[in-house]
């Protein structure tokens, strides 16, 4: 892009070196502006390839393109919705979806249950695993996908898997339940379940924490194993002595059950459902 620079240019009308345009003074001889190919083969092109640049073919009967490209490329990239997928579905891209970022998370495992347990034992559930996570970048956007949301496993049952395309997020691992042991001297403890594993996210693929281990002492005292966290939440709080579990949040796994002195089965608490966000951008 140039200003007019012909020699009957008005010289510096805006400003030092920028020139403008006169109609001319009949009565002091001054000559008005002649416009020569330069300056219209410049504005032509400068406006021209803003259109383009937006992937619009130039359409001598449209006058409305150049606002039109301009809408287009200030709009790009820009963020225009969010979906959650909370249960499976079915997702369909918002109108003008360029773009999207899909986040996906299993469902958490259920925590162990506690069997009967006397005044000489104790039993104990470990927490289960979270689900996994798994994070893409997507700039192929499907017109249809399903949408599949791992439920949280009830107590003692595997989280189910989440999944957005072959973007998979496993779910995480029941917590071992029935673990039932006579008071021994010193702090006792076992290892609790593994979260679910992830793949084919483009950006990140990582494992559901593990389950919390139970801990019991000679002194009367249980506490079951936490629930292990996922992405989006912490773990599950355990509980002491004698309760059912807790249940965890969005893909977290349930804590175990605690029976100490008590004679009922007591369930492990279930795990969180997982959950399925699409992120979209023009």
């Amino acid at each position: 892009m140039h200003r007019i620079d012909t020699s009957t240019a008005k010289k510096d009308k805006f400003g030092a070196g920028k020139n403008g345009f006169t109609g001319g003074n009949p009565q002091t001889g001054e000559l008005p502006t002649a416009l020569d190919a330069d300056f219209f083969d410049s504005i032509q092109e400068e406006v021209a390839a803003v259109i383009e640049a937006a992937g619009i073919s130039l359409a001598k009967t449209n006058n409305a393109q150049l606002l039109a490209a301009i809408k287009a490329l200030v709009n790009s990239g820009r963020l225009i919705n969010v979906q959650s997928f909370t249960a499976s579905g079915n997702y369909t891209p918002t109108p003008g979806t360029k773009s999207i970022i899909v986040e996906v998370v299993g469902g958490g495992g259920g925590g162990g249950n506690a069997s009967a347990a006397n005044s000489s034992s104790v039993a104990l559930g470990r927490g289960a695993g979270g689900g996994g996570y798994a994070k893409s970048y997507l700039t192929t956007v499907p017109s249809s996908q399903a949408v599949n949301v791992g439920l949280g496993g009830a107590s003692y049952t595997n989280g189910g898997d989440s999944s957005f395309g072959n973007i998979v997020a496993r779910g995480g691992t029941r917590g071992a339940q029935d673990l039932n042991a006579t008071w021994t001297s010193g702090v006792q403890q076992q290892i609790g379940s593994p979260g679910g594993q992830a793949t084919n996210g483009n950006i990140i693929n990582a494992a559901g924490s593990y389950g919390i281990q139970p801990i019991w002492t000679t002194f009367g005292n249980c506490i079951s194993g936490a629930g292990g966290g996922s992405f989006f939440s912490g773990t599950t709080t355990p509980v002491m002595n004698t309760a059912p579990g807790t249940n965890g949040a969005i893909g977290c796994g349930g804590s175990g059950a605690c029976s100490y002195g008590n004679t009922s089965v007591l369930a492990g608490g279930s795990g969180g459902n997982g959950i399925v966000i699409i992120w979209e951008y023009a």
